[in-house]
């Protein structure tokens, strides 16, 4: 098992301990997923969400999500788990859906952010290779987990502007706007940053393209205090 998993594992044994939902304890899920027993944690957890007192419970869909994962890493599960990344962030925005108020993200944050930044890695591979229906595809997959998540609708909304789908993307950035008025840099993980900062200057340069700078001010001014220290973002405003 990866050593940052076995981490992210334990932090979520220890901060989690005292999750019972629906008067179910879904704490022998967490020491599957250690073990590696990832077919019998997702099964295990399967059956809570088939249920009816727990069906919409969303702790069951997370602990499918991290052991689908998990396989999606592994070659031994690709011939039986073939989709087993994409059941892992569709059970992630099922956790999502039914989590209304949020109650279970903070406790869950080191899995969840760690899947958002592998889906985001897809949506910017996919971006590079001009490929950007499927990019704006996978940065929706991270909006699904987590609405306000800046880097997925800064990508979303470029990627939809190059494909010529002008009519989505200014929906994108008008949630982006909204979703930068909530922003604290405090909310994001160091790993988190780099994507954060590819996605401005993403923004910033197609605004500059198109003739509208000033709508890329708002998003450079928050990038000149998050990267204070980055003498090549510092170079790009200078020249912007």
């Amino acid at each position: 098992m990866p050593k940052n998993f076995l981490i992210v594992c334990v932090v979520l044994f220890f901060g989690i301990s005292h999750v019972q939902s629906q008067d179910e304890n879904y704490n022998d899920l967490i020491f599957l997923i250690i073990d590696g027993a990832y077919e019998k944690a997702l099964n295990k957890a399967e059956k809570f969400t088939n249920k009816e007192k727990t069906k919409r419970d969303p702790v069951p869909y997370l602990y499918m999500s991290m052991a689908q994962f998990e396989m999606s890493k592994r070659e031994e599960f690709a011939e039986e788990h073939p989709r087993a990344f994409r059941d892992a962030i569709k059970n992630a925005s099922k956790f999502a859906r039914y989590d209304r108020e949020s109650e279970y993200v903070a406790e869950f944050d080191n899995y969840l952010t760690e899947l958002k930044l592998e889906i985001m890695r897809e949506a910017r591979y996919h971006y590079e290779a001009e490929n950007w229906r499927r990019s704006v595809t996978y940065a929706k997959y991270v909006s699904r987990i987590d609405p306000d998540n800046l880097s997925a609708l800064l990508l979303r909304g470029v990627a939809e502007v190059k494909s010529r789908n002008e009519y989505q993307a200014k929906t994108t950035f008008e949630e982006a706007d909204i979703a930068l008025n909530g922003f604290s840099p405090g909310d994001l993980s160091s790993d988190e940053l780099p994507q954060l900062r590819y996605t401005i200057l993403e923004y910033a340069a197609l605004q500059k393209e198109v003739g509208t700078r000033e709508r890329a001010e708002p998003y450079l001014t928050m990038g000149s205090e998050v990267f204070a220290e980055d003498s090549e973002f510092a170079n790009f405003i200078s020249n912007f």
